[in-house]
């Protein structure tokens, strides 16, 4: 018992003397199976019992000390990886496109480095996992946001991707001289993601688009137009960003009609003009490219985790 005790001594002499000391647990599991094992032959003896516990106080008490020091140091181990997480954030993702209303637009291979396979964010979520230490309202929130976000953009180590299906739907005016001689005139609706279109002529048309982070044709636009006339009656487009997606989808007013369909419409008050799809994402998840949409509702918030 003499030689269970110094090396479990050893261990708490570990923590005290050296600041990355591991604590090796099958110490204290040693020496408790030993004390099973000594006291099991006298079981039920009164003077056995009692030796038995007194035997057990100074492994119990090294075992809390060893328990506090695993748990100040999984604090510390988290603390790093949370501000490693953060400060990627705070400096990359915070206050930009499409995390937030702003010119700048965020890389997406920054997204990937934060969110990705071994991004800064999976460290602390890996470490999370296996800690004794809990993580607060705010990040739990967080991380829900960051598993809806995964789990819509198909993502590598390289790219990240998103499919969905887009079914044409009502034009529309408020009644307006202007809004019905337009309405009149419009024969055909062409929506283009990342220059593949969905041309419509007024039937209700369907397509499934798969948008990638690396294409090449960045392009995404919505067009109403007479083909009698030969013109456009009403447009809005935009490129020369991979979130073109998202600025396309940013204006409409998302409405759910079925479980993982919804429908967004497109206003034109300009023309005097409405046109819906019907929008329905790969899994039913939330669609990322809304202007509610996951990206806003994910945030980190300075010194707490």
């Amino acid at each position: 018992f003499a030689g269970e005790l110094q090396a479990v001594h050893r261990q708490v002499e570990g923590c005290a003397n050296e600041k990355n000391f591991t604590v090796d647990r099958g110490t204290l599991r040693g020496a408790k199976r030993w004390l099973d094992d000594f006291s099991e032959p006298f079981g039920g003896y009164q003077m056995a019992t009692a030796l038995t516990s007194l035997m057990q106080r100074p492994i119990n008490v090294a075992d809390g000390v060893l328990r506090d020091r695993e748990s100040r140091m999984a604090q510390l181990q988290l603390q790093s990886n949370w501000d490693t997480a953060y400060e990627f954030y705070r400096d990359k993702l915070s206050g930009v496109y499409p995390f937030a209303d702003s010119d700048k637009s965020v890389d997406p291979h920054e997204v990937i480095a934060f969110f990705g396979p071994g991004g800064s964010l999976v460290d602390f979520e890996n470490f999370l996992k296996n800690s004794p230490v809990a993580a607060g309202t705010s990040t739990k929130n967080a991380l829900r946001a960051a598993a809806s976000i995964r789990q819509d953009l198909d993502m590598n180590d390289s790219a990240f991707k998103a499919q969905f299906t887009l079914v044409a739907g009502e034009v529309r005016s408020t009644g307006t001289m202007l809004g019905k001689t337009n309405l009149r005139n419009i024969d055909t609706i062409v929506l283009t993601i990342n220059g593949v279109e969905l041309e419509d002529r007024l039937i209700r048309s369907e397509k499934t688009f798969v948008w990638r982070s690396d294409d090449d044709n960045l392009n995404c636009s919505l067009v109403l137009k007479s083909s009698l006339l030969r013109q456009e009656i009403a447009s809005i487009n935009f490129s020369g960003t991979i979130w073109s997606l998202c600025q396309l989808f940013e204006g409409t007013r998302p409405v759910s009609v079925a479980a993982g369909t919804l429908k967004v419409t497109w206003v034109f008050p300009e023309e005097d003009l409405e046109v819906d799809f019907l929008l329905t994402t790969r899994e039913n998840v939330e669609p990322f490219f809304l202007r509610g949409s996951v990206f806003r509702q994910f945030s980190l918030r300075p010194g707490v985790w």
